[in-house]
């Protein structure tokens, strides 16, 4: 019964100890503690916010906005994985029939892996379905003709006759036939995409009834450039 007593006795003392107050150097040890934690917190968030921020200004270094493509309003705010620039509209107007036309370029990748310029013609006309053609020219870019609305769509009240060429043309000209007969030549209207595409382009809208005979370019002094006959796929140029 003694031996009992006293473990009891002593079981009560350790427990009041330990529900004492801790004494003076105890807080001032585990005050000590808590600043140094504080402290480096403090640290670490100061080096992770440094970092974050050269971070954010790489990524607006990388992210600023590229300088316009041209004159003409970029049309396309994404670009597929062929599609080397951004979509321009290089051109448009209005025939004396209320037709509107408008063209298009960008830079592509043609088949055989070569960059080229990539075209889109449209033509409305009203009271009518819209009609359109997509060709390529492969760089570097000397003379590109597309005549498949003006050979293939006869119910068009104009022949539209479009293409690209090299930046040293000056002036291109459709010599268009009726017939069997070949007629004068028409200038085209010269366009400019901007810097950004290696090429000039231009549109020539034929009145209905007519084809093309052949298309030929010429640089500022009136030297000829190329010529391109529809029986042929490839332009004749000089070197």
């Amino acid at each position: 019964m003694t031996d009992l007593s006293s473990r009891l006795q002593e079981l009560a003392e350790g427990a009041a100890r330990q529900m004492r107050p801790p004494g003076a150097d105890l807080a001032r040890r585990r005050g000590r503690r808590r600043r140094r934690r504080l402290v480096a917190g403090v640290a670490l968030a100061a080096a992770i916010l440094a970092v974050g921020l050269v971070r954010v200004g790489q990524l607006a270094d990388w992210s600023a906005p590229a300088p316009p493509v041209g004159p003409g309003p970029a049309v396309q705010s994404t670009t597929p994985p062929w599609q080397v620039t951004p979509t321009v509209e290089v051109g448009h107007g209005q025939t004396a029939h209320g037709a509107t036309w408008r063209l298009r370029a960008w830079e592509t990748q043609g088949p055989d892996g070569k960059r080229a310029v990539a075209l889109d013609f449209t033509l409305s006309v009203p009271g009518q379905p819209g009609a359109g053609a997509q060709s390529m020219v492969e760089e570097p870019v000397r003379l590109g003709v597309d005549y498949s609305l003006a050979e293939g769509t006869p119910d068009l009240p104009v022949r539209p006759v479009y293409g690209a060429v090299s930046r040293r043309t000056a002036r291109v000209v459709v010599i268009p036939r009726l017939g069997p007969g070949v007629l004068s030549p028409v200038p085209a209207v010269l366009l400019d995409g901007g810097s950004r595409l290696p090429a000039r382009f231009w549109v020539v809208l034929l009145p209905a009834g007519q084809s093309v005979y052949q298309t030929r370019t010429y640089d500022a002094p009136g030297r000829e450039l190329c010529r391109q006959d529809p029986e042929h796929l490839e332009p004749s140029c000089v070197a």
